[in-house]
């Protein structure tokens, strides 16, 4: 159930709060937020991921509609267990995380940035591919590669792209090292040449 502030100021098009925290994750939804991805290139992520969740019609008020699906979060999250660090901060990623997952995820860049190029089919022209291109590469280099490869598998099914079995074994290896259960990557799976 979307806010009625959010359907009221963004249009029913605009993704649910929920939808949102399970596309990003708490901390991915607070890092998208801050400094490091302009507006534009967060709106791009948000359009290349399924659309059956909405994209919301946010054009250059992202962060304050970022802000406002926190508002509505954070307090449910609370309320559902969650401790206040776990929702409000989060751990620095790329470039300077020094967390074990940090480095992790830093060591992983490079295969995300790699996997960005099977994206070479336009399935939706509404969506340009060069410019989302760009925006996973400057999430997986300045927010977090771990953000930028769930916002990839989205991408690939919104643009349709088809996967060699190959290329899905690469995806499924990277989830593992991410910490993925079998659900992230399995979305994709209808792909799969």
């Amino acid at each position: 159930m979307l806010p009625y502030p959010l359907v009221g100021r963004y249009g029913r098009g605009a993704v649910g709060p929920r939808r949102v925290v399970f596309r990003t994750g708490g901390p991915g939804l607070l890092r998208l937020r801050d400094p490091g991805l302009s507006g534009t290139e967060i709106d791009l992520l948000w359009q290349a991921t399924d659309v059956s969740f909405g994209v919301p019609a946010i054009g250059g008020e992202e962060r304050e509609w970022l802000d406002e699906v926190l508002a509505w979060a954070v307090p449910l999250a609370r309320g559902r267990g969650a401790s206040t660090g776990s929702v409000t901060t989060y751990p620095a990623c790329v470039p300077d995380g020094a967390s074990p997952a940090a480095a992790e995820h830093r060591r992983l860049t490079a295969q995300v940035l790699d996997l960005v190029e099977l994206l070479d089919q336009d399935g939706h022209g509404d969506t340009p591919l060069d410019a989302t291109r760009a925006a996973l590469r400057r999430c997986a280099t300045t927010v977090c590669a771990e953000l930028a490869f769930r916002f990839l598998v989205g991408a690939l099914m919104r643009f349709a792209v088809r996967l060699s079995p190959a290329h899905y074994g690469r995806l499924e290896r990277l989830g593992t090292a991410f910490g993925y259960g079998p659900h992230v990557v399995d979305a994709a799976a209808f792909l799969v040449d």
